[in-house]
């Protein structure tokens, strides 16, 4: 889809067309929903809607107390009705608009007309467009109401990725998240002091982050934006077209891909391993170490690294010519074909992604093909008589080409082809990760958070693809809301060079250190690695870029599988699960250590009732209290259910 409100032609009244500016911003707010939830519910409403504005960098400190008086309605008509009487264009911020924006939307679809083929300048009154990626993550929902004024919904998530509770903490605000009872029916317009209390926090606590963020200059859509922006500040707007130009515009060796898909085929993100040694064992002893600030270390000076940039300098075919070894001088991307099978005491790394013989997340020690019955094969022929055989296509950096080679034994070798860039210090990283790290070092509260949230959002930035798919809502016959996704792939990338530099740096450091720990290794996660027993050859140290913290030791532990374990440390448990809600966690740490549980989910009380170990910690595991969205033609509830502890997905031929 592309991004809103760049200039653009507007549609005049004749059929026509005449340029527009962009239309300035006049205010932010921050804004919240308490929604219906009951047993037996056939629809939802919104019983408590607010606003409050939030002070910009012009208005930061003046004595204003409307500026932090909260508005509040009873519904959404009235919440709708009122901010579309602000002049101008003015951005309201929810926390989680995949959420609030499934009432507004439904809201939008029957009272405005969705316009999906303009932008936002050239929007009629009374049009609307949402910006929903095809991976349902929610940005903006941008209505021109029937004055021609421009109301623009945020998802605040993107911009501060923390839930209302964590940016209390984070941000040390004057306000903080309080309790409040979700379920039942509320009579319109009777609401307790309590829950009014609750809503204004609820209010208030995103207020006061963003302000702080905005007192920073900090304004953009994401986080990542915001990076970007101020890192073109001090390099230079020109100096950083120049270092990093589209790559997605290059040619590559390779005829069916431009230098960017090239590239972005070799981008992988973090290295995560459960050591089958280990899997679904309790172990004991175990040692946690995190790297301090793991992809900012690998992009500073310090770190002696050397990053691609500028466009490509050069291709190469059949081998890697000897020059551009000089990871000082040069750094390519290189496409392989092989067979290969794990050393002998080696950790696995690699991934093949696009291949439904391998399943996409696993550590493959072999490229041999496994079967159902659990035997590998070297070939096989499918139902439709293609001849399926272990040697692959692989797409690597230099850095994790040579870790491959190190790693595993190979065959059927061959160099298909590489792109070579020339290569320049970390250095030119140096100004913005040393001023964050200094900021993070020497302050506290919001400060902090800020310089946290800017250091370890840099290198994503950088990764951003071409992809602009996006996600249309419509309302189906019953009267709920559904999706069509639109094939788009227009947007504006990142430098795919350096998004996959950065991380594959980050993987090779995590890596090695673990495999230097090769007879002790348990699980690792991106920066982190975990042990039976007292790592070797890490650099320890609280604080320090690159080194490694010992976050605590764990009695005893189970790792299940990636995303999936649990540790003892202290005496309590600490469960980390892929798509295990936190209350669900709570619920199960309390029934372990056999602590007191305060929290409300509906089978608590016979789900504690059968004394659980870390050994229960398994597959068919069932949890009560996960919340399944569920849509009603007026918006969305989270209704309880089990969360379940499934069989990882498996590739097999058949």
């Amino acid at each position: 889809m592309g991004e809103r409100g760049r200039l653009g032609n507007h549609r005049d009244t004749m059929g026509g067309y005449m340029r527009v500016k962009r239309i300035p911003i006049k205010r932010y707010f921050n804004c919240d929903f308490e929604t219906e939830v009951y047993e037996g519910q056939k629809d939802t409403r919104v019983w408590l809607a607010g606003y409050v504005q939030i002070r910009t960098p012009d208005i930061i400190n003046e004595e204003n107390f409307l500026l932090d008086e909260p508005h509040i309605q009873y519904d959404i008509d009235t919440f709708m009705s009122e901010i579309a009487k602000f002049d101008g264009k003015n951005v309201f911020y929810f926390t989680n608009l995949k959420f609030d924006g499934s009432f507004i939307l439904p809201w939008l679809l029957k009272n405005a007309k969705p316009n999906y083929e303009v932008k936002e300048n050239e929007l009629f009154p009374g049009e609307f467009n949402s910006l929903i990626s095809s991976m349902g993550s929610w940005y903006t929902i941008t209505w021109k109401t029937g004055n021609g004024d421009i109301v623009e919904f945020r998802d605040l998530l993107k911009l501060i990725p923390l839930s209302v509770a964590g940016m209390g903490k984070a941000f040390n605000t004057r306000h903080r998240k309080t309790e409040m009872e979700y379920e039942g029916i509320r009579e319109y317009g009777k609401v307790s002091e309590n829950d009014i209390n609750y809503f204004i926090n609820d209010l208030m606590v995103p207020k006061e982050a963003c302000e702080q963020m905005f007192l920073e200059g900090n304004m953009g859509l994401t986080i990542g934006s915001c990076c970007r922006t101020y890192y073109k500040r001090q390099v230079g707007y020109m100096r950083y077209n120049e270092l990093f130009p589209n790559l997605y515009k290059c040619i590559s060796p390779e005829d069916n891909l431009s230098c960017g898909e090239y590239i972005h085929k070799t981008y992988y993100g973090g290295w995560c391993y459960c050591n089958d040694r280990v899997e679904g064992k309790v172990v004991y002893n175990v040692h946690n170490y995190d790297v301090n600030s793991l992809y900012p270390s690998r992009m500073e000076s310090d770190s002696g690294l050397y990053y691609p940039v500028y466009d490509p300098i050069t291709f190469f075919y059949g081998s890697v010519p000897v020059q551009f070894e000089n990871l000082k001088k040069y750094y390519y991307f290189i496409h392989i074909r092989c067979s290969f099978e794990l050393k002998k005491g080696h950790l696995p790394f690699i991934h093949i992604i696009g291949n439904k013989l391998y399943r996409r997340t696993e550590n493959l020690k072999t490229s041999r093909i496994k079967r159902k019955d659990g035997t590998y094969v070297d070939r096989y022929v499918d139902i439709d008589g293609n001849v399926k055989t272990n040697v692959v296509d692989l797409y690597l950096t230099c850095v994790d080409y040579k870790r491959f080679l190190d790693f595993y034994d190979v065959e059927n070798f061959e160099i298909i082809s590489g792109i070579v860039f020339a290569s320049i210090s970390a250095e030119i990283f140096d100004c913005y990760i040393h001023e964050w790290r200094k900021v993070k070092e020497n302050s506290t509260g919001g400060r902090r958070q800020i310089a946290k949230l800017f250091s370890n959002n840099f290198y994503g930035d950088f990764a951003k693809n071409t992809d602009s798919s996006y996600k249309i809502p419509y309302l189906k016959d019953d009267g709920v809301m559904s999706f069509v996704t639109i094939d788009e792939n227009n947007k504006k990338p990142g430098y795919i060079a350096i998004g996959s530099a950065v991380t594959s740096y980050a993987r090779d450091f995590t890596i090695r250190h673990a495999q230097e720990n090769y007879g002790i290794f348990c699980y690792s996660d991106t920066d982190s690695i975990k042990t039976e027993g007292e790592a070797v050859g890490l650099e320890i140290h609280d604080t320090k870029y690159g080194a490694w913290k010992l976050e605590g030791i764990a009695s005893e532990a189970i790792f299940v599988r990636q995303k999936t374990y649990a540790e003892k440390i202290d005496g309590v448990t600490h469960i980390t699960c892929a798509g295990m809600p936190d209350r669900c966690k709570e619920l199960l740490e309390c029934n372990i250590d056999g602590r007191e549980y305060s929290g409300k989910i509906k089978g608590a009380k016979e789900f504690l009732a059968t004394k659980r170990t870390l050994g229960d910690i398994k597959v068919g595991l069932e949890v009560p209290g996960k919340l399944y969205p569920k849509r009603y033609p007026s918006g969305i509830v989270l209704e309880e259910g089990d969360f379940i502890l499934r069989e990882k997905e498996r590739s097999f031929a058949k």
